[in-house]
């Protein structure tokens, strides 16, 4: 049993509905050595396997702290922030699944339609035939409602607890539309609903997947798609339900880029300087970053060839750098071949054998990095003629050549500046390798550039260029939207899984109006997200008006790095996150700091309302009208509930939603209860938390998406 400041393992098995657990394992428990706050857990793991990381303050009350923790060998690394725990129990579980088993039958509409049952109604007309392409939906009356056109399967299990992967393919037939999709009891839907999508299609077949787990068991479940109210016809195919925790063949690059989440860059100029401080990284994760993405000029500074040697004073400077974005909790997104681009006259095949030297002197410098924690970065921004399936297969051989390195996560771009339009490219030419499972694919995004690089020496705009409007709002979700179908396109095509996505660059220089550079950030931000991308901004200092980063960099910042900051503003549109007991309390709100494992100075805690008198109000930032998803982390022994009321900024009361929460097994188990609401765009719109009829919960942070 390792032991280190009062925190150990706990040998101890628990029960989970639906899962067998076959190791219990002992992982090495350090305290880091330069936050002993940050406790760091790590275990040897194998390929395929599933873990889970159990712990409490006491023998007597262990809980779940993490699952679902995707192997990523040979080590996996955890982290835990203590809050002030004075001791706690660890341990890790090797969770084997069960078998993909699916519940559907005839999802591929097999030359007949049963036992999928259809439900028209009288004011709408269609008819349903199942064709080698899947099953076409002729619709000749649309009616006025979707659930006027159904196509339903009844009569299959559900078990609460469980993961369930649900997944189709399906386009329209002419002009975009949306369709509804609901799995509910099939004696009691409108009461039982267990998962619910709205499913926006185009003329380009797609590949949708969603996961979720009831929250109770149905022994008669139904799935039901609604197709009324519009006359489009349609057509679906491969219709599966599978249960079991899925591990999918890119599994563990999607989970690595889950956790990856928001980061911001380091301009390798910084690092080539040693400018580099571990204060640059703790910065970082107290503003809510999760990941930094470090480069550095290696192809500028390498000797002569065929070795290509790389002075180890740089080697030195950039695994330091490394070693401090880790001993802080961050990812590190390693970017050795940052100008790659910028240099004098590249040209092909000539610097090929040098990137390849490049790529094998630092997959041997960080060989022993752990997997779940370092990340490597081809090149950034590759020339247009660069023959972008030469470069990624020429660097993967030295990588993948590296012991230590054979599943390390590697981000790859398409040719022309990692654009979104040569990710596009890349995906439709079949550029990226599909037999390599650990591979993330990237883009930058700077549009429209009249905005965002308006400070640019010498450019001279008549007056500042604004961004904001519907239709610039527009653009960008369907720009993103048009990077998710080539990419599910590409999947489809290959016979494989999508590639995760990781949007490695976004920027505003500070030269744009204030307003409209933050909700251009947050948006972006938002709309990346919302589509599973991760995000690095563009980047952390130069303040000025050509620039795009977020804190001063003077002589005081670069002999002071403890004097090191970022604007406020920028950071609440990157994060749009909030300390609950910053907020405004009234009646029987009060903060408080008992409950270890919150955030920031403590949390709220709501009493027994008395009509709508017990409350805290919040001023959030919104950056346009639209609904939202409103996340509360929450600790509470017993189920009970809030109402959330967004108001506009003169008092109006824009919508509101009551949320109920689940017990989250003791004071000290925080968790998180996702809301929708609908917001306008504002600085200062406030949201107000209203206590139930029962004690609410205790509630730690607000954070919105989208």
């Amino acid at each position: 049993m390792s032991f280190f400041r009062n925190v150990f393992c706990l040998n101890v098995y628990f029960l989970f509905v639906n899962f067998s657990w076959s190791t219990l394992i002992e992982p090495t428990v350090q305290v880091n050595s330069l936050n002993p706050d940050l406790i760091n857990l790590e275990w040897p793991v194998s390929a395929g396997q599933i873990y889970s990381v159990l712990g409490g303050e006491s023998l007597e009350t262990p809980s779940p702290l993490s699952s679902g923790l995707i192997a990523t060998p040979p080590d996996n690394t955890w982290w835990f922030d203590r809050q002030g725990l004075s001791r706690a129990f660890f341990q890790v579980l090797e969770q084997v699944s069960f078998n993909e088993r699916e519940q559907l039958v005839n999802g591929e509409f097999v030359s007949v339609l049963e036992p999928w049952v259809t439900s028209v109604i009288d004011a709408a007309g269609a008819t349903f035939t199942p064709k080698s392409s899947g099953l076409l939906v002729d619709i000749t009356m649309p009616g006025t409602a979707k659930w006027h056109i159904q196509l339903i399967q009844p009569g299959f299990r559900l078990e609460a607890g469980q993961q369930y992967k649900l997944s189709f393919e399906a386009r329209s037939v002419g002009a975009p539309r949306s369709i509804d999709l609901k799995i509910q009891s099939t004696l009691n839907p409108s009461q039982n609903t267990y998962f619910s999508q709205s499913v926006d299609l185009t003329p380009t077949r797609k590949l949708f997947e969603y996961n979720f787990a009831p929250e109770r068991t149905d022994s008669s479940a139904r799935i039901g798609f609604s197709f009324g109210g519009n006359e489009t016809n349609l057509t679906i195919d491969k219709v599966s339900l599978l249960k079991g925790l899925i591990i999918q063949k890119r599994a563990e690059s999607h989970e690595m880029v889950r956790r990856m989440g928001g980061g911001n860059n380091l301009m390798a100029a910084k690092v080539i300087l040693g400018h580099a401080a571990i204060d640059d990284f703790k910065l970082l994760r107290a503003s809510g970053y999760s990941h930094c993405r470090i480069g550095y000029k290696m192809d500028e500074l390498s000797g002569e060839g065929p070795d290509y040697l790389l002075p180890e004073k740089d080697l030195r400077l950039l695994r330091e750098a490394v070693h401090q974005c880790l001993e802080v909790g961050l990812i590190a997104v390693v970017d050795p071949v940052h100008n790659w681009a910028n240099g004098p006259g590249y040209t092909h095949p000539d610097d090929l054998p040098k990137l390849r030297a490049i790529w094998r002197q630092v997959a041997l410098l960080l060989a022993a990095e752990p997997l779940s924690s370092v990340v490597f970065e081809i090149i950034n921004e590759p020339h247009e003629d660069d023959n972008v399936v030469e470069i990624i297969e020429g660097a993967l051989s030295e990588i993948r050549s590296i012991t230590g390195n054979e599943s390390r996560q590697v981000i790859v771009s398409g040719e022309g500046f990692s654009t979104r339009g040569a990710l596009i490219s890349a995906f439709e030419q079949d550029l990226f390798p599909t037999q390599d499972n650990n591979l993330i694919a990237t883009f930058h995004y700077y549009h429209p550039f009249s905005f965002t690089k308006q400070g640019k020496v010498g450019a001279d705009p008549p007056s500042p260029t604004n961004w904001g409007s519907v239709e610039d709002i527009d653009t960008l979700r369907s720009y993103f939207d048009e990077v998710v179908a080539a990419n599910h396109e590409w999947a489809i095509r290959n016979g494989t899984d999508p590639l995760p996505v990781y949007l490695g660059e976004f920027g505003v220089d500070n030269a744009a109006p204030p307003t409209d550079r933050k909700r251009w950030l947050a948006m972006v931000r938002m709309e990346a997200e919302a589509r599973d991308f991760s995000w690095a901004h563009w980047n952390m200092y130069g303040d000025g008006s050509s620039h795009k980063g977020m804190g001063p960099w003077t002589s005081t910042q670069l002999q002071d790095p403890s004097s090191r900051s970022f604007q406020p503003e920028t950071v609440e549109a990157m994060t749009v996150r909030y300390q609950a007991e910053d907020g405004l309390l009234v009646g029987g709100v009060a903060s408080a700091s008992l409950s270890p494992g919150f955030t920031g100075s403590g949390y709220l805690l709501y009493s027994k309302a008395n009509g709508d008198d017990v409350y805290s109000e919040h001023e959030v930032y919104i950056p346009s009208d639209d609904n939202y998803l409103v996340n509360l982390r929450y600790t509470c022994p017993n189920a009970c509930e809030l109402t959330l009321i967004a108001f506009d900024l003169d008092g109006t009361e824009i919508s509101r939603s009551q949320a109920k929460f689940q017990p989250s097994g003791g004071w000290s188990h925080w968790k998180t209860r996702t809301v929708d609401l609908s917001f306008r765009a504002g600085e200062s719109v406030w949201l107000r938390l209203v206590a139930g009829d029962q004690p609410g919960p205790a509630l730690d942070q607000i954070h919105i998406s989208r």
